[in-house]
Parts: C-alpha cells; structure tokens; sequence
C-alpha cells in the first residue's frame, strides 16, 4: 500500500492537469488577442508551451495499447484493413501511423523492467522477514 501510495504521489496528476489547463486557457486567450504581430504571437506561444510538460513514453504505451484494442488494431503484428468500412479504415490507418512512430519493443522493455523492479521492492522486505522467522524458530546456529 505504501507503494502505491508513494508510486501515485510521485505522478502528480493534479499539477499535470493544472498544468494543462492553464496553458490551455493562455493559448485561447492568445488566440483571441489580435492585437499581437506574428513574431510576437510565436514568441508568447513558445513561452507558454515551454511550461507544459511532455507526454511520456510508457504513458504514451499504454493509450496506444489501449486504442488497439479499441480500434480492434493488433498492438504487436500487422493487420489486414480489407473487410473493414472505409471509415474504420481511415480510423485504422490513424492508429498504424501512431504504430509506426512508437518504439513498441523498447517501452514493453522499460515497462517490463519497472515491473521487476516494484516486484523486487515489494518481495524483499517479505523475504527478508520470512528468514528471519526461520532463523527464529531453530535458534542461534
């Protein structure tokens, strides 16, 4: 729980989502703003994008994994778009564009890795007790 706990704190979701949203908001202002020349509008705009934070790649896996599936796209092998309409068609081809970009093996690694990892944190301690209980019961060596 702990983990957990700290692993959702570490996220923080909620200064993402401020984050966000008030770029947004500064972007719709600008955009309404006529008043601005060109050169000073790219300039304001990069300034405002520079405070928004990038997407991250493991964050990116799992809304690609979960748009394959939506899509009915296989995440992993090629697939065929015959027997489709041409509106999931077009839909279909959106997401293999998304595939084509996304280092899918890479990040299924990183993922895996972190998995292990957070395995490693949570079964140490556990394993660590369970010797010591051993040891306990047979007393001193």
């Amino acid at each position: 729980m702990l983990i957990y706990s700290l692993e959702n704190k570490n996220s923080r979701y909620v200064e993402r989502i401020d984050k966000q949203e008030k770029t947004i908001n500064l972007l719709k202002t600008l955009k309404r703003d006529e008043s601005l020349a060109i050169k000073e509008l790219s300039t304001e705009y990069n300034k405002i994008i520079d405070k928004t934070e990038m997407r991250e790649d493991v964050d990116f896996h799992y809304t690609l994994k979960s748009l394959c599936k939506e899509k009915g796209v296989s995440f992993w092998r090629k697939t065929n778009f015959d027997n489709y309409s041409e509106d999931k068609k077009k839909e279909c081809e959106r997401v293999k564009r998304y595939l084509a970009e996304h280092r899918k093996y890479t990040i299924q690694c990183k993922v895996f890795i972190d998995f292990l990892i957070k395995v490693l944190i949570l079964l140490l301690p556990i394993a660590y007790l369970v010797i010591q209980f051993i040891v306990n019961i047979r007393g001193p060596l």
